[in-house]
């Protein structure tokens, strides 16, 4: 995964795959009807915003665009993880996956 800056709200859609307990990529649209990105960050407060996506082709996995405001308030390690929803009550969860924010060189 690329690297975060604290105050950085990126311009691309980051894009998470899912996989299986094989490590194969994982079928899941159609399975789930949504999804939702949960980040925590290093105070452990859990930030969830901007829009998540579903996504088929040429891999699976989910598209994530982040909103209006940074996620990224300190520097330090994140912790990002995807609620997938079937609706009804059922869900998945990926497993989280850490990632290193950094001050910026201004």
């Amino acid at each position: 995964m690329k690297n975060f800056y604290v105050g950085q709200i990126p311009a691309e859609d980051i894009v998470f795959k899912t996989l299986d307990e094989r490590k194969l990529p994982r079928q899941i649209v159609g399975l789930y009807q949504s999804a939702k990105v949960l980040i925590r960050r290093p105070d452990g407060s859990v930030y969830s915003d901007g829009s998540a996506y579903l996504y088929a082709n040429p891999f699976h996995g989910v598209s994530y665009r982040f909103g209006n405001v940074s996620p990224f308030t300190m520097p330090g390690e994140y912790v990002i993880q995807i609620k997938l929803s079937r609706g009804s009550g059922q869900f998945d969860y990926t497993d989280p996956i850490a990632i290193d924010v950094f001050e910026a060189i201004q």
